[in-house]
Formats: C-alpha cells, structure tokens, sequence
C-alpha cells in the first residue's frame, strides 16, 4: 500500500464525517495548514480536535546576525501557521457542534535561548 499522496485533497478523500482526527507533529511535519483547507473544501463536518503545532527552528544565530527572510519564515510558519489552523478548523467545529484545539508551542517561549530567539518569540506568540 503507498501511503504517500500527491495532493491535501488526496490525503482527506476518504476521511468520513465524524472521524477522530490527529494531524500535526514536531518540526517541519508539523504543519496541518493544507489538510485542514482540504477538509474545509470537501465540507467535512464534525471535526472535534486538532494539535496545532506547526514549527521550524529557522536559522541558529543571534538575532543580531540573523536576517530580516529568517524572522519571517519562521513567524510565518510557527505563528501565522497556528493562526491559520485555527481559522479553518473553528468553522468546522462549530458546524459540528463544537470541540477542542490544542496549540502546542515550546518550552522556548518561556526560557529564552541564545541561538534561536526568533524561534522562541514565534513561539511566545502562540502563547498569547
């Protein structure tokens, strides 16, 4: 069986209404953005739960030294990503008639780390 699909679309054909879902993970297959359009666009109701927890390191470095395309990779992948799985999973679970999300940030929006302070602000965004 080849479980790899070339398309978001693709990967929800065959999830009926009411299933439990999980997508989501650590690092860059964390990012449950697309699935949850193609969810969105086949009209999946019922969608009770969601880990959203998109997120990259980006590049390892004072932010001193870092680069203005850096900080808005990694902004737009780990806090505007979680934005945006919020936004098209909430239209969902209301249709459903209502459910949880979970937005998983880090440690690193708590403890700062010397190396990767644009990592621990985006991450500090989701936990605001």
């Amino acid at each position: 069986m080849n479980k790899v699909l070339a398309t978001a679309d693709e990967a929800v054909a065959a999830i009926p209404e009411g299933a439990s879902i999980m997508m989501g993970g650590f690092g860059l297959c964390g990012i449950p953005e697309h699935l949850i359009a193609a969810l969105h666009r086949r009209g999946t109701k019922h969608l009770t739960i969601i880990s959203n927890n998109a997120g990259i390191d980006g590049d390892v470095g004072l932010i001193a030294d870092g680069s203005v395309e850096n900080f808005e990779r990694v902004m737009t992948i780990n806090a505007r990503g979680t934005f945006l799985g919020m936004k098209y999973a909430i239209p969902l679970m209301q249709q459903g008639g209502g459910g949880r999300i979970v937005n998983i940030s880090s440690v690193a929006a708590l403890i700062g780390r010397s190396m990767l302070g644009v990592y621990g602000a985006s991450k500090g965004a989701i936990n605001q």
